[in-house]
């Protein structure tokens, strides 16, 4: 995960969602207005793995609809932006290796689990809770949090192979840019460089920017 910035309410989203009676799915101009917003917002990377986005993209309830629909005393935050994230598509075309909302909605449908885990705590508009994150050498993400770093692993699968795979080759090959002209250690001062200029760009992020700004503190 990596902190987004929540920007304002996109203005004809804001003007649908106080509507005499509004629904999800959004209208395909609101929709696509929303769309445009997050992928600025979020850098274009997936708001829960931080995969780059691709065209094919899905408009995540952060907290589910079935859960914040307003009924059972919880907020009704089906149209509401401040609970959208943007997300790939959570590896929906492998059953076995489901991924951010695709691994979420899974859980979604057995109970036991749904009452356990969701909605989930861990919340990528949190300061702190991405301050609590770290990665080793293997890929893996990890939380000092435990339930944020359980509901990582059962809830979104983020240390799923794959993703950790492509974790630890783009920490390999920031250390070999980074490698002192001698061929021994790293030059903090090179992979500072070679972080912030990849990192640059806002509105179009590199695949990981959690890793690499967790590269960037861990060797400053």
């Amino acid at each position: 995960m990596n902190l987004i910035n929540k920007s304002a309410t996109p203005p004809n989203f804001l003007t649908y969602s106080k509507s005499l009676a509004p629904q999800y799915p959004l209208p395909s101009k609101i929709r696509d207005e929303v769309i445009k917003v997050l992928r600025n917002e979020q850098g274009n990377i997936c708001g829960y793995c931080q995969r780059s986005l691709g065209k094919k993209v899905h408009i995540e309830h952060y907290c589910e609809q079935s859960i914040c629909n307003g009924t059972n005393g919880k907020p009704d935050l089906r149209v509401n932006y401040n609970n959208y994230l943007l997300v790939c598509d959570g590896n929906q075309h492998n059953a076995n290796e489901l991924t951010c909302d695709k691994k979420k909605a899974n859980i979604s449908g057995k109970l036991v689990l749904k009452n356990k885990y969701l909605p989930i705590s861990v919340n990528p508009w949190k300061q702190a809770h991405i301050d609590r994150l770290s990665y080793s050498i293997d890929g893996s993400i990890n939380s000092t949090d435990l339930l944020h770093l359980e509901e990582m692993n059962v809830v979104l699968n983020l240390n799923d192979s794959n993703l950790k795979k492509m974790r630890k080759d783009t920490w390999i090959q920031i250390r070999k840019l980074s490698r002192k002209k001698n061929g021994f250690g790293l030059d903090k001062a090179k992979l500072a460089s070679i972080v912030c200029g990849r990192i640059s760009d806002s509105k179009n992020l590199p695949p990981f920017t959690g890793l690499l700004n967790f590269l960037l503190k861990k060797y400053k």
